[in-house]
């Protein structure tokens, strides 16, 4: 048995010592070989079948598989003066198995699985450390419809709670003493996260989307930033896309600080103050032929107003693809999307595992 297993997950409490342990195996067994089925990762028929009955088990929540994960990360996190907890939202698409009950529809309402919100903390060198929370959810089809209604339905009637529910989660687990940054893309650009309540040492950094009103002359947020000085400019590099090769890219630098208006169609607009953050604007102004120009505009709820400032902010957003990378794993690596179970439950269990 790996000494890493039986150490990350020490705090399995799944009400049975055998479940604890068939837990360790399992994640083991799996970890070692995660690209192989299922019986080939378990080694034995034995071990297959004690796999999938632990994943039948109703006695095993998903949330209790997780715990013990989650207690191991807030240690880990303890060691660090500052770490980012990275938001992204992904979904497993089991339209291909038409026997299994219990799911969702998707974006594309054409198919069915499940929806996946995971938080990573990641150290601020981006070392991952586990994670704080993870939301799996189906959506129902008598759902379809209720986009158009969004401004006039209450913020945790809706899907984009998950944001709010995970900032909770995280500031619950993480030490006061440890500074945390909440990082997440444009998805996650919502008046509610911004204006979320933040205790000491609980910062934001989102990528904006929403052409919002603020308290300059200009007007709108992306006018407003575009009229500020270039502070600088930097080389970064560029993860690989798709059929993109890696590179380096030159970019400049704006940033300064705004406030920002309510929306004027939020339903809870009355009780919405301005809201005061920095705005940072990384832009290639020539990018290679043929390759989408990088255009990042981060808010954030850091102090700055130096390129010096600014460059951790740019450096913590690329991140990101730690998280994405992880989401990417479970579909094309661990080849979740083709386990053959009956029912959503399981397959919970399983991506828990």
């Amino acid at each position: 048995m790996p000494a890493w297993a039986e150490h990350d997950l020490r705090y399995a409490r799944l009400g049975d010592a055998r479940l604890n342990r068939r837990l360790i195996c399992l994640v083991a067994a799996v970890a070692a070989q995660p690209t192989a089925s299922v019986p080939q990762a378990c080694g034995s028929r034995a071990a297959t079948k004690g796999a999938y009955r632990f994943w039948r088990s109703e006695r095993v929540t998903p949330d209790a598989i997780r715990a013990a994960h989650d207690h191991a990360t807030v240690e880990r996190v303890r060691a660090h003066p500052l770490i980012l907890v990275i938001q992204d939202t992904t979904e497993l698409n089991v339209t291909h198995h038409p026997a299994t009950h219990g799911l969702g529809l998707l974006d594309n309402a054409s198919q069915r699985g499940l929806k996946v919100h995971s938080a990573l903390a990641v150290s601020s060198d981006g070392v991952p450390l586990g994670f704080i929370h993870q939301a799996v959810w189906t959506r129902n089809p008598d759902e379809i419809g209720k986009r158009h209604r969004r401004r006039q339905r209450a913020t945790t009637d809706k899907e984009s709670q998950r944001w709010l529910t995970a900032l909770a989660a995280t500031q619950q687990a993480v030490p006061p003493d440890v500074t945390v940054i909440t990082v997440a893309d444009r998805e996650a650009d919502s008046s509610d996260l911004v204006a979320a309540p933040r205790r000491p040492g609980d910062h934001r950094l989102i990528r904006a989307t929403h052409h919002r009103r603020v308290t300059h002359e200009a007007r709108y947020l992306w006018q407003a930033i575009r009229c500020s000085p270039v502070c600088g400019y930097v080389t970064i590099p560029v993860q690989r896309v798709h059929d993109r090769l890696p590179r380096q890219a030159t970019i400049t630098v704006r940033t300064t600080p705004l406030t920002i208006l309510p929306p004027r169609h939020h339903r809870q607009r009355a009780s919405l103050s301005p809201r005061s953050v920095h705005v940072i604007l990384a832009e290639a102004e020539q990018p290679p032929p043929g390759v989408p120009p990088i255009c990042w505009l981060l808010l954030t709820t850091l102090p700055v107003t130096t390129l010096a400032e600014a460059l951790p902010c740019i450096r913590w957003y690329q991140y990101r693809w730690v998280v994405e990378r992880y989401h990417d794993v479970l579909n094309s690596g661990c080849r979740l999307e083709d386990l053959q179970l009956e029912h959503a439950a399981r397959i919970q269990r399983a991506l828990a595992t």
